[in-house]
């Protein structure tokens, strides 16, 4: 991930990842995941960092999403 600073409360962030998911916890198996990449802009705020992100799947499977926006408020835990 490469964040890009535009003032103390705002950052752009370019994402890139490729690897493997293993969702254990809902009993699917070990599965690669693929390369994805993506953009985001977080916007700094007392409770946490306001956080809009998309995601593109850059080589979908079959019933893949081709890509999905996020939304978070607040620190992750």
């Amino acid at each position: 991930m490469r964040r890009i600073i535009i003032s103390l409360l705002i950052v752009i962030a370019i994402i890139a990842v490729a690897g493997v998911s293993l969702p254990w916890w809902w009993g699917a198996a070990l599965r690669f995941g693929g390369p994805r990449a993506g953009l985001g802009l977080r916007y700094q705020t007392l409770i946490g960092p306001v956080r809009l992100e998309y995601g593109r799947n850059l080589n979908p499977r079959i019933n893949d999403p081709a890509g999905t926006l996020h939304f978070s408020v607040g620190f992750p835990f």
